[in-house]
């Protein structure tokens, strides 16, 4: 299946023509305060949680309404996790 980077030149027209739209979240762990903290700064997206497994569901829940806002009308976004080197990545 065809996705589009978020970022890339014309994602927002591939976003609004129907394509998912690929997304990567920044993920690191905060050792001083305990939490897993999650980030993309082209779509605003900052989130803390202190497992990964709650992370991830504040993350496909947030991403879909970051996206509506940023880039009106794109549909809901395809969902994939993969968790690599600190990166959590969702298609």
């Amino acid at each position: 299946m065809f996705t589009y980077p978020l970022g890339f030149p014309f994602w927002k027209l591939f976003g609004q023509l129907g394509a998912p739209i690929m997304v990567t979240v920044e993920v690191r762990k905060d050792e001083e305060a305990g939490v897993y903290i999650a980030t993309n700064p082209i779509i605003g997206l900052a989130l803390e949680s202190e497992s990964l497994d709650a992370l991830a569901e504040e993350i496909e829940s947030a991403i879909p309404e970051l996206l509506s806002i940023v880039c009106p009308p794109v549909t809901k976004p395809l969902t994939n996790w993969r968790y690599r080197n600190g990166s959590l990545a969702t298609a």
